[in-house]
C-alpha cells in the first residue's frame, strides 16, 4: 500500500486538486446560506445548486482515484 509521500507526481496532482475541489465546494454550500444567495435569481440559484451537485461527483471520483492509487502494491 503506498503512503502519500509515496505517490508519483501525477497522483499528487490529483491529491492537490481535490483539497482545492474540497475547499471551493465548502464555500459554496457556505454561500447557500447567504442573503446574497437568496436574492439571486432563481435560475441563477439553480445553476450554482448544480454546479454544487456536479462538484460533488468530481469530488467523489478523485476520492476513487486516490483510493486506486494509494491501494495499489508498492513496486
Amino acid at each position: 500500500m503506498k503512503t502519500y509521500e509515496q505517490l508519483a507526481p501525477y497522483e499528487q496532482r490529483v491529491v492537490d486538486e481535490l483539497d482545492d475541489l474540497v475547499n471551493k465546494s465548502e464555500k459554496l454550500e457556505s454561500f447557500f446560506s447567504t442573503d446574497v444567495f437568496d436574492g439571486l435569481e432563481e435560475f441563477d440559484k439553480f445553476l450554482l445548486e448544480q454546479q454544487a451537485l456536479a462538484m460533488d461527483l468530481y469530488i467523489s471520483c478523485l476520492r476513487a482515484r486516490i483510493r486506486k492509487f494509494t491501494s495499489a502494491p508498492t513496486e
